[in-house]
């Protein structure tokens, strides 16, 4: 697969910038992280809050060159709302913590939410426990259905019956919208 080309504009100029060489998989990796090859790169994403709120957004997933076994996440979308529509600002950060053995999960955005998570593989998903304070409900996050043309981001949470249920999903798709 041909890297992609970045078109950046600045002041209303156009530059195109070729990126930057995928850095190599460290080898104290876990197989895993090189099976996460496959989301890597530009992706167009369809969003449903579970109020029923349409959404649309764009994202970036790379590897990290200089933190170990981590994937970087950063994109925005617009959530069009019963007041109208919200865009938010978003920065996910996946890595592979080698003295525990688990992922771990760092996920803000420009509402002023921060999510912190561990998890592990579960066949084709990655799930993250979000660690929360007692009176919290359980939540997670969820990347499910990885491939290279599209897969799905859940945010789940639990109801007082144990029962999950989705509250935010994410379709991403390679290029179209």
């Amino acid at each position: 697969m041909a890297p992609a080309t970045c078109l950046v504009l600045v002041a209303g100029c156009a530059l195109t910038l070729d990126p930057a060489p995928r850095p190599a998989v460290p080898e104290t990796c876990p197989e895993s992280y090189g099976e996460l090859s496959v989301v890597l790169g530009s992706w167009t994403q369809s969003i449903i809050a579970d109020e029923g709120w349409p959404g649309a957004g764009t994202s970036t997933i790379e590897f990290s060159g200089d933190a170990g076994c981590t994937l970087e996440e950063s994109g925005s979308f617009t959530l069009n709302t019963d007041e109208g529509p919200v865009v938010s600002y978003s920065a996910n950060r996946i890595a592979y913590d080698i003295l525990s053995g688990k992922w771990k999960l760092l996920s803000t955005d420009s509402r002023g939410f921060t999510h912190v998570g561990i998890g592990d593989f579960d066949g084709d998903s990655l799930s993250f426990d979000i660690i929360r304070t007692p009176d919290e409900a359980p939540r997670r996050i969820i990347y499910r259905n990885l491939s290279s043309d599209n897969f799905e981001w859940i945010w789940q949470g639990q109801d007082e019956t144990g029962a999950w249920a989705d509250r935010l999903s994410i379709s991403y798709s390679r290029g179209r919208s």
